[in-house]
């Protein structure tokens, strides 16, 4: 979004900075905001209680995600027993399932869960290094990339989840009625953005990253390996009632009420809109 808004100002739409993610979510509840980009599990935690629209995807994976181990540990299938730390997000619980799933443990307990608190990397606890009684650990960046600098080895990420941890736009029901033509029109130059990341990314990452305040190597680094949902994808996982994206969000919602991270699977089939999305390139 931020290359949407760097490159081509929307006579129609607004953007709005705000200080966080959760004040974000916030305004879109109070209905003072139209439209929001979210990551699958924030998207599902409003699915059953408000009236959205899921009108595209920005990517299906990041990469950013990563179950780790440490060096002694080379593979799924050795995880059993072991002790793994999770800091109760979405995406560490879906890493954790997935890989449970692939080292062919059917038993939750069949592992050690640790469950860490949500600013274990910014504040560790004082003493020991907090990661000495972990044998496995579900990370995203930037403590990825320290832990691979300090010998971790990443087992799996969140590539290997394909829609499970996807960043979407989100939009009030009420706001694809009154501003049809304004969502088209982002739609259009969103999809713009992501084939000049796709086709030319230099240029691209440039802009993007003068508008974070980073070097654009860093940001190129800390993005590499998403996966970015281009027109003709889109429509491909969006085509049908319930496509390829909306079957994703019904497992993933599955996963994460069984986790007791929803309270109930929300009825997805009418949530998923692509009628907003610009035509493929032929």
């Amino acid at each position: 979004m931020l290359l949407v808004r760097h490159e081509s100002p929307l006579a129609q739409v607004s953007f709005i900075d705000l200080p966080n993610r959760d004040t974000a979510v916030r305004e879109l509840l109070a209905g003072q905001l139209d439209a929001l980009s979210l990551p699958m599990d924030e998207v599902l935690q409003i699915a059953s209680r408000h009236r959205f629209k899921v009108v595209a995807a920005i990517n299906l994976a990041t990469g950013l995600s990563a179950l780790m181990s440490r060096p002694e540990i080379a593979d799924l299938r050795e995880i059993r027993g072991k002790r793994i730390g999770l800091t109760g997000d979405a995406g560490s619980l879906l890493l954790l399932n997935e890989a449970l799933r692939e080292a062919g443990l059917t038993d939750r307990n069949a592992v050690e869960r640790i469950i860490l608190p949500q600013d274990f990397f910014e504040h560790p606890p004082a003493g020991s290094s907090p990661l000495d009684n972990l044998d496995v650990l579900a990370v995203q960046e930037p403590y990825r990339s320290q832990r691979l600098a300090e010998g971790w080895q990443i087992l799996l990420d969140s590539t290997q989840i394909p829609g499970g941890l996807a960043d979407l736009v989100v939009v009030r029901q009420e706001a694809l009625e009154t501003h049809s033509e304004a969502l088209r029109d982002l739609l259009r130059h969103l999809s713009s953005a992501i084939d000049a990341l796709t086709l030319e990314p230099d240029d691209a990452m440039e802009q993007v990253a003068s508008s974070l305040g980073l070097e654009p190597e860093v940001l190129a680094t800390l993005l590499e390996g998403i996966n970015w949902a281009e027109a003709e994808t889109n429509h491909q996982i969006f085509e049908g009632s319930c496509g390829s994206l909306c079957q994703s969000a019904e497992q993933t919602a599955e996963i994460l009420a069984a986790e007791g991270f929803l309270r109930e699977v929300p009825p997805l089939a009418h949530f998923f809109d692509g009628r907003f999305l610009p035509a493929p390139p032929p």
